[in-house]
């Protein structure tokens, strides 16, 4: 639906906009993770860059682990593989904090 008309428009100051609202608004799991996951596969800079932006910021665990499987998407690299750390220990650290794992 949207997410897929968002993506396969040409990027533009309004859509990151809209997609970035999307990211940081009370999106179901589901939602979340079809979002986070179309974000990397789409391979756009752009689109890479709000999800490096999200896995920076994000504190829900159940998207926590969303971004973490849409990180599996991207090339390998050393950058991807910091963020990938980052994000897992900030799932460990929820998963602590709650009392055990939640997946």
């Amino acid at each position: 639906g949207l997410v897929d008309l968002l993506l396969g428009h040409e990027s533009g100051p309004q859509y990151r906009r809209a997609i970035r609202g999307m990211l940081d608004g009370n999106e179901s799991p589901e939602m979340y993770h079809f979002l986070v996951t179309a974000l990397a596969a789409s391979r756009r800079a752009e689109f890479i860059q709000l999800l490096i932006d999200a896995a920076s910021s994000e504190t829900e665990l159940d998207h926590l682990y969303s971004i973490g499987d849409a990180l599996l998407l991207l090339p390998d690299t050393p950058e991807t593989a910091v963020l990938g750390e980052r994000v897992q220990q900030s799932i460990l650290e929820r998963e602590r904090a709650r009392g055990g794992k939640q997946r």
